[in-house]
């Protein structure tokens, strides 16, 4: 399938989904007085952001096939990258597995800094600037959770 195919598939899935969302919103989640910001706040902000960015994949997708002409489609070439593709995606199903393993038995911190690096190795990154930004951003949730939201993870 082309990528103009997936991007219009996609889109067109995504965008009646939200919108599917924004109806049964109101239906399934009760209205709340207690607060400001209620229950259907964030299942409101999710459906808005998917009707919004579906559009705006739909509107590219069709102004950049318009630009490219309807042009024949290229016969693909992509068939000995496929197997290497399943067999990294595997890989990355293990990796995930091991994740949710490992965080119970040595914590958030030490099975997050493990199964990223191993998903960097798997998709060799060799730019050390990538594993300290991922290791930052670990820690700064890490610090998120446990001093701003008093949340303790394991």
């Amino acid at each position: 399938m082309s990528d103009y195919k997936k991007n219009l598939v996609s889109s067109l899935i995504f965008l009646v989904l939200g919108i599917t969302l924004m109806i049964f919103i109101p239906i399934t989640i009760p209205l709340s007085e207690a607060t400001e910001v209620g229950p259907r706040a964030f299942p409101y902000f999710i459906a808005a952001a998917m009707i919004l960015l579906s559009a705006v994949l739909l509107i590219s997708t069709l102004l950049q096939r318009g630009k490219q002409g309807l042009q024949g489609e290229k016969p693909e070439e992509k068939e000995p990258q496929y197997r290497q593709n399943e067999l990294r995606a595997l890989a990355l199903i293990g990796i995930t597995l091991l994740y949710i393993f490992l965080f119970d038995k040595i914590g958030y911190f030490l099975s997050t800094l493990l199964s990223s690096t191993l998903v960097l190795l798997l998709f060799r990154v060799k730019k050390i600037w990538y594993y300290l930004v991922v290791y930052a951003v670990g820690a700064g949730i890490y610090f998120a959770f446990t001093k701003l939201l008093f949340v303790t993870l394991p």
